[in-house]
């Protein structure tokens, strides 16, 4: 949420159709104050921080919601994050990362958002370490659920032990990169058709075939305008709704987990 209005108001569509049981929210884009308002006549739904720390479209850029002065080490010499997650890995130092994640939670508190849990834009917290770890401090600090996928749960050992609000997530499901459009409904019916008991999540990026998610998604053909249009029309679905339906696939929120740690 945040990037454009095209996927805002998919996404709240969605919500009011209960074809989504939440959403986080990318906290240094440019339409976070229409998700406010919207959280606001909304207090029920599950919202999240969707810590963001990249910039990947073309021409649509993004730096922190510190000032410039404050991070330099994460951002590049326009003052845009990195668009890739190894040169952020690579030149960031961690008391700046610390600082502008902390920063992005503050902000969405003080806009009403009433955060459930963090996730990281792009995974790029999730790789290194020390990185991975300060994440999970935040989550602590700010008593917020970490999204962990299962993949990430090779930090744990014996001495760094999974703190009780990391959710390791069993079965993590997103369109993987190269998806032909007109097999996406597939991959989305096939995924519920094979869950295995556990927890599990579908990641999903919603907006709609409009001229401004098309020029923001300009040569990046995973998760343009295309996969958008289609996720937001299968997962409103009713066909899609009974699918769930069939298979007893249960539907839980953030909410819910906090309240079991």
């Amino acid at each position: 949420l945040g990037l454009c209005e095209s996927v805002n108001s998919a996404t709240f569509e969605s919500f009011n159709n209960k074809a989504i049981t939440s959403a986080s929210v990318m906290m240094p884009t440019k339409n976070i104050s229409d998700v406010a308002e919207f959280r606001s006549l909304n207090t029920n739904y599950d919202f999240g921080i969707h810590l963001t720390v990249t910039s990947e479209w073309k021409f649509l850029k993004w730096g922190g919601v510190l000032d410039d002065k404050d991070i330099p080490t994460v951002l590049n010499s326009k003052n845009h994050f990195y668009w890739n997650k190894r040169k952020f890995t690579k030149y960031s130092k961690l008391d700046e990362i610390s600082n502008e994640l902390q920063a992005q939670v503050d902000l969405g508190v003080s806009m009403g958002l009433n955060p459930s849990h963090i996730d990281s834009h792009e995974g790029a917290l999730f790789f290194d370490p020390d990185i991975f770890k300060l994440y999970l401090k935040i989550a602590k600090k700010n008593d917020l659920l970490a999204f962990v996928p299962i993949q990430a749960s090779v930090h744990f050992d014996e001495n760094f032990k999974k703190p009780k609000n990391a959710i390791i997530i069993d079965q993590f499901h997103m369109l993987p990169e190269g998806t032909r459009v007109d097999k996406i409904e597939d991959y989305y019916y096939n995924v519920i058709e094979n869950l295995k008991p556990g927890l599990s999540q579908i990641i999903v990026h919603l907006g709609k075939d409009e001229q401004e998610l098309k020029e923001i998604t300009i040569d990046h053909p995973n998760f343009d305008y295309r996969w958008r249009q289609k996720d937001f029309e299968i997962f409103n679905s009713e066909k899609f709704k009974r699918h769930l339906k069939k298979n007893n696939i249960k539907l839980i929120t953030w909410k819910d987990l906090h309240k079991l740690i």
